[in-house]
């Protein structure tokens, strides 16, 4: 039987609903290394979401081609690729592979990939530096140049190597699209929040993504509202994940040599955090490699 490729999009919502609805409990929460939203902790609140990403998820991919089913392998690195003679002879490593509309499955490549601000040369005052904050932001500058100029470079050559490839990237308010989905999935042991923004964010822009149409979903502004105070602290959480990030997973997962180095930072930063709270902040435990 042949499916639409929104068919997708509402077979995720459905799973998480069915098991929201039948499992979800605040004891099953898998973060034990920060406190969650009160959102977080309503299954109930998680179920509205989803329910409301059904009602649009026939409009959400783009149409034709560009929505295809392809298989991607999501660790696709020179470690799980064998070589030889110059030959690919074999790829493992298949377990987490799966088989998604192509507008999901697009992406830049790790080496090129870069969402800042677009700067192809340095201004004139990195020229003559003279004092070392100065040094700092040249050296700043000239990364975020080499990165813009990668970027531009592999997009003028995809252009050419796959038009199609070219087309999703250049799909306007694709991000936009793209982040709804990839954060609809399992926002329980996730996050709810970056869920909701990207949905709001959608129904905002409903007319510039869809078309004149009627957005059939809709937030009160009392819901606006609450997603803001909330996102407040999630966005102090996601700045500290940020600033740790290839050092420690977000469930707490490190290797031994960084081990007390990064319960100590941890354990600060818990601290400054229950001083304003009046929790006690050692109740949780960065996790050692092989415990």
């Amino acid at each position: 039987m042949r499916t639409h490729p929104s068919d997708y999009l509402k077979a995720i919502a459905k799973r998480e609903i069915a098991w929201l609805e039948s499992h979800a409990t605040s004891e099953l929460l898998q973060h034990p290394l920060d406190n969650r939203s009160r959102a977080q902790k309503s299954p109930a609140a998680h179920v509205k979401l989803y329910k409301k990403f059904l009602e649009i998820a026939d409009h959400i991919l783009p149409q034709g081609e560009l929505s295809k089913p392809v298989l991607w392998h999501c660790d696709l690195r020179p470690a799980n690729i064998f070589v030889k003679n110059d030959r690919i002879t074999s790829i493992v490593n298949w377990q987490h592979a799966w088989v998604g509309p192509l507008f999901m499955q697009a992406r830049h490549p790790q080496l090129v990939a870069y969402d800042g601000e677009m700067m192809l040369h340095l201004p004139d005052r990195c020229e003559q530096p003279d004092k070392e904050r100065d040094h700092e932001e040249k050296k700043r500058l000239q990364d975020q140049v080499e990165r813009s100029l990668i970027l531009r470079h592999y997009e003028r050559g995809i252009r050419k190597a796959s038009p199609l490839m070219n087309e999703i990237m250049s799909l306007p308010h694709g991000q936009t699209r793209h982040d709804l989905v990839t954060f609809a999935e399992n926002t329980w042991n996730g996050d709810i929040i970056p869920f909701r923004k990207s949905l709001a964010l959608v129904t905002r822009k409903w007319k510039k993504i869809i078309g004149p149409m009627p957005c059939p979903v809709s937030f009160t502004q009392k819901q606006v509202n609450a997603h803001l105070r909330e996102g407040e602290g999630w966005m102090k959480h996601a700045d500290f994940w940020e600033s740790k990030q290839g050092l420690i997973t977000r469930d707490g997962w490190t290797t031994n040599e960084l081990y007390e180095s990064l319960k100590k930072q941890y354990e600060e930063y818990t601290t400054r955090k229950a001083s304003r709270k009046g929790v006690n902040p050692l109740r949780n435990l960065v996790w050692r490699d092989g415990l």
